[in-house]
Order: C-alpha cells, then structure tokens, then sequence
C-alpha cells in the first residue's frame, strides 16, 4: 500500500516586528554607506559632465566631453592596460599558492615557522614593504648583494624599478610576494577540511605530489580559487594606487602608471577633477560587473 504523498510545506515568513528590529539594526549601515561610498560616486559622476578643476567655483558642463577625451586618451588606454597585464600574477599566485598549502597540510618540520613566513608580508603596511622592495631592488640592495656573492658582476645594475622594461614586472613580482600569503590562507583552509581517508587512498596508490595536486587537490579548491580570482581582479583595477605610488610614481615614463594613478595625476597634479572624475566612472564600470559576478558566487555559496 502506497504512502500518502507529503502536504507541501509552506514557505514561513518572517514576523513583520522581527523585519523591523533587522532593518532598525541595519539602519545605521545602510546610512553610513550611502554617505562614505554612494554620496561621493554621485559626485563624481556630476563632475565627470564639467571641467570642474578644483576649488569653491563650480566647473562649466561640458557634457560628455570628458568620457569622448579618456576614451581617445593614449595615456589612459596605456594606465588600463598595465592593470590588465597585473591580472597575470593571480594565475602564478594560485598555482604558487596551492603548492605551498599542500605543503602545509602534510605538517612537515618547521611547517609553522613555514607558515607564519608566508602570512607575514599580509600583515606588513603596503608603504612599508614599497620602500622595502626599493631598497632590496638598488645597487646597493639585498639583490645586488646577494648576486655580487655569488660571482655575478653587478658593476653595471640598475634597478629594475628604473627600467620602463623591467618596472612592471618588478611591482608584479611585488604582488606576486605580498599577496600569495591570502591565497594561501584561503586554500590551507580548505585542504584542513578534507577527509584524510583521500590523501591516504591516493598515496596508497602512489599517486605523486603533482598528480594529486593537479588531480584532488585543485577541484576541491575550485570555490576557492573563483573567489580568489575574482577579488584579485576587483584587487588589481582598483586598490594597486598604494604600490605604484610609493614604489615608482608611475614612471619611469608612464611605464606603471594604472587607471588609479592616472586618476590622481589629472585631479591633484594638473588639477583636471572633471577629467579626473570622468575616468574614475569608466573605472567604476569596468569593475561593476566583476563585483556583481562576486555577489552572485556569495548568493550560490550559501544555498549550497
């Protein structure tokens, strides 16, 4: 005798005075972020249309001049571009990073002091390790030391922040050594919460430290390298001002201006805030559909 099929549950809702104590407590979030980050993009977007350039005096409109000019900007085209060249480090950060956490989990000698080598350049001031990579990268830095012990003629080195070949490479390698440490942090998690009886399978069967990096270890780590990548890349189109401005100002040349200094030489340097403004609007919406695709992969995260 078949079983009577299940009413359908309703879906409960929330009670209409718990809605209310959430949105009271959500208040005061809501306010603050209107005014530190919705408030100042609004003003932003109304200057974008003027040649506002500084000062009490309001600015003339000039409608969308300042988009028709950033767009035939060879100098904004290049600033773009150098952002798109640093999305090559979060390939190398992933794959150095997967890497080190599988390290990590096998527990090896010293794996703590391993560890908090790892994490430290995360806690270190972004001013701070700029200078530090100056100094190591100078004639008479940790590099030039290093290779002049070693039998190479360093008579003739210059710093590779100085060379409009090597500069961007040089902050890249800079990323490379500070941020890997996230990544890490991320991945480690995740492998701690694997079952063991995996790990003891694959090396029963002999699997190798490769295969089972590339076999087990990197699809268990999908969710997290998504993430990762996708706040790598909110990362470095719009919060890599901090490096290029205490490691090289941009130059030599424009060889590591990005979209960000950029927007600051045109609003503080040549006082240009409407050209500035119109370029920080073209940022903004290159990085809003990175950041919808962020929220999405959240949403699915908790369903699942």
């Amino acid at each position: 005798m078949s079983r009577p099929a299940p009413a359908p549950t309703r879906r409960r809702r929330g009670n209409p005075a718990s809605r209310g104590v959430a949105i009271a407590f959500l208040a005061p979030a809501i306010v603050v972020l209107c005014v530190v980050f919705l408030v100042p993009i609004a003003q932003a977007a109304s200057y974008s249309f003027t040649d506002w350039g500084g000062g009490v005096h309001a600015g003339t409109f000039i409608g969308l001049d300042n988009f028709r000019e950033a767009i035939s900007d060879e100098r904004v085209h290049s600033a773009f571009e150098h952002n798109a060249l640093l999305l090559l480090v979060v390939p190398v950060e992933v794959v150095i990073a997967i890497f080190i956490a599988s390290v990590l989990r096998e527990r090896i000698i010293g794996h703590t002091i391993y560890r908090y080598l790892v994490f430290v350049p995360l806690m270190i001031s972004i001013t701070i390790i700029g200078y530090m990579w100056q100094f190591m990268l100078s004639p008479t830095g940790l590099v030039v030391w290093v290779l002049s012990h070693t039998g190479f003629d360093t008579s003739t080195w210059e710093s590779p922040l100085a060379s409009e070949t090597w500069a961007l490479p040089s902050i890249a390698g800079l990323l490379i050594w500070r941020d890997t440490g996230f990544a890490v942090l991320l991945f480690y998690s995740r492998l701690l919460s694997i079952d063991g009886e995996i790990y003891e399978a694959a090396e029963l069967d002999g699997v190798s430290r490769l295969r089972r990096m590339r076999s087990i270890e990197a699809p268990l780590l999908r969710n997290p390298i998504t993430i990762y990548t996708v706040l790598m890349t909110i990362w470095l189109f719009s919060f890599v001002f901090n490096y290029i401005f205490v490691t090289t100002g941009g130059g030599p040349g424009y060889a590591t201006t990005v979209a960000e200094y950029e927007i600051y030489h045109n609003a503080f340097d040549i006082h240009r805030f409407g050209y500035a403004s119109a370029i920080a609007i073209l940022l903004l919406l290159i990085t809003l559909p990175v950041v919808a695709i962020q929220i999405r992969l959240q949403l699915r995260g908790r369903r699942t």
